[in-house]
Formats: structure tokens, C-alpha cells, sequence
């Protein structure tokens, strides 16, 4: 609904759900919800990955939300505004162990905050785009 082109699910340190079980039914729930929002495309949900496997293939401007990163308005600063691609993570309940963190620093993702509040990962996804998509320089973009 909000425009996202690619959702890949990961197997985490603390996942706490086997997500392999609920790709269909996301794939029920994507194109129910990319009718309703008249989407001509929909939006491809991946086979579940590792953590690792994600981080290689994440392209353009690459960003952790994690509850002690970056204020939002601070990342808009930081970022090349020209890049059309953004992947984003979103980690477990829990958040994402000290292992997975060193692993997005070692590959230069930006560390952002949502929130004050620790939101719910299928929470967290939607108002990290549209935290995106309202800002008028990201307007327009592809977000992964």
C-alpha cells in the first residue's frame, strides 16, 4: 500500500516466528493489499534469508532502524538524495543481538531511530516508509 517494490523476510538471532511457514499467506495479504490501493504492480515477497545473505544483497542506502540510532531528520542530512533505491531493516522482537549490529556497521548501514517507543515490527515497517515517503525529497522513490 505504501509502495514498497520487495520485502525479503530474515531469519534473525531472536526471531521468534519460523517465517518460511507464512509466505503465503503474505502473498495472500500483498496482492489483496496492492488491489486495494489500485498498485498495478505487486510487490514480490522473497523466500526467506538469512541475516547474512540480506546484507550482501541490500543496495542503495541501507538503513538499520534500531531504537538508539539516528533522529530521523538527522539521516536526511547524511543521505545522497540522488540514490533511487533504499533497503531497510527491521529487525525481530528483541531488536537485533550486538553480532547482527556489528555486521550492519561493518557494511556502513545508518543506525535510525523511529520512534521513542519500541513499535512492533509490522508497525515499525509501515511508519518507517512513510516516514520516507513524506518527506518530500525521498517523495518519489523506489524503497526495497
Amino acid at each position: 500500500e505504501v509502495g514498497v517494490d520487495e520485502i525479503f523476510p530474515i531469519y534473525t538471532d531472536r526471531v521468534v516466528v519460523r517465517v518460511k511457514e507464512k509466505k503465503a499467506r503474505w502473498d495472500r495479504i500483498v496482492r489483496s493489499a496492492a488491489y486495494q490501493s489500485g498498485r498495478e504492480k505487486i510487490p514480490k515477497i522473497h523466500s526467506p534469508m538469512t541475516l547474512e545473505k540480506a546484507i550482501k544483497i541490500a543496495n542503495g542506502t541501507k538503513i538499520v532502524f534500531e531504537m538508539d540510532g539516528l533522529n530521523f531528520n538527522e539521516l536526511e542530512s547524511m543521505v545522497n538524495t540522488q540514490r533511487a533505491i533504499y533497503s531497510i531493516f527491521i529487525g525481530p522482537e528483541g531488536g537485533f543481538s550486538d553480532r547482527e549490529k556489528e555486521l550492519f556497521r561493518e557494511k556502513e548501514f545508518f543506525f535510525v531511530s523511529l520512534s521513542p517507543y519500541i513499535l512492533r515490527s509490522e508497525t515499525a515497517g509501515i511508519v518507517a516508509i512513510s516516514l520516507l515517503i513524506a518527506t518530500s525529497k525521498f517523495l518519489f522513490y523506489e524503497v526495497k
